[in-house]
């Protein structure tokens, strides 16, 4: 089956080719969940943009928007990546998350906006195989920032096997340092699982 290609740029725009049935049927940056991590990246990256989550979570992480920054790497679409693997042998890495970011510095109201026009897109292409939807109405703490200061903004939409594509607004505090950003994740439910096991959620 042809895959369908998330793409998150200025406008955002959202291209299909056929109905999407499996979270596998999605790209982010051309790679997509159950691909081999081996194919994209070398070993050597791999280590070079690691970064720990918990015992069980192998994930690297890239960003575009600086050259001089140690995880930099060349994007097409996205401002940073974050994609997550479990190692099935030492030849195959099976990626089990990939998140694509859009940074919004200190821009939060933007951010928003942007999210609640990509919503519309996500479900008129993908209504037939939505199986439910979480559609926060409130910000909710992220775990992260101790002092309560920090905020996300998500919509999960599921699919079968309880499967999942989120879509978030992260509102970072001053303190913390990190950029507002959109974030739109594909997700397996196993990978799911060990991140609220991870996070004491």
């Amino acid at each position: 089956m042809q895959r369908l290609l998330l793409v998150l740029i200025l406008t955002f725009s959202f291209q299909t080719l056929t109905k999407a049935d499996d979270i596998k049927d999605f790209e982010i940056e051309g790679m997509s969940i159950a691909d081999n991590l081996l194919e994209y990246f070398s070993n050597d990256e791999i280590s070079q943009f690691s970064i720990s989550f918990g015992p069980l979570h192998n994930a690297i992480e890239i960003s575009s928007d600086d050259k001089n920054r140690a995880d930099y790497y060349p994007l097409e679409k996205y401002d940073g990546l974050q994609i997550s693997y479990k190692k099935n042998n030492n030849t195959f890495y099976e990626i089990t998350s990939i998140s694509g970011s859009k940074w919004y510095n200190d821009d939060i109201k933007n951010c928003l906006k942007k999210k609640n026009e990509i919503k519309p897109s996500i479900e008129n292409f993908l209504e037939s195989s939505i199986i439910a939807k979480n559609d926060a109405t409130e910000k909710r703490k992220h775990w992260a920032d101790k002092t309560g200061k920090s905020f996300t903004y998500g919509t999960t939409y599921y699919f079968e096997n309880d499967n999942q594509i989120r879509l978030d607004c992260f509102d970072w505090s001053k303190e913390i340092g990190y950029w507002d950003h959109l974030r739109i994740t594909v997700i397996t439910s196993e990978h799911a699982k060990l991140i609220n096991n991870d996070y004491g959620n």
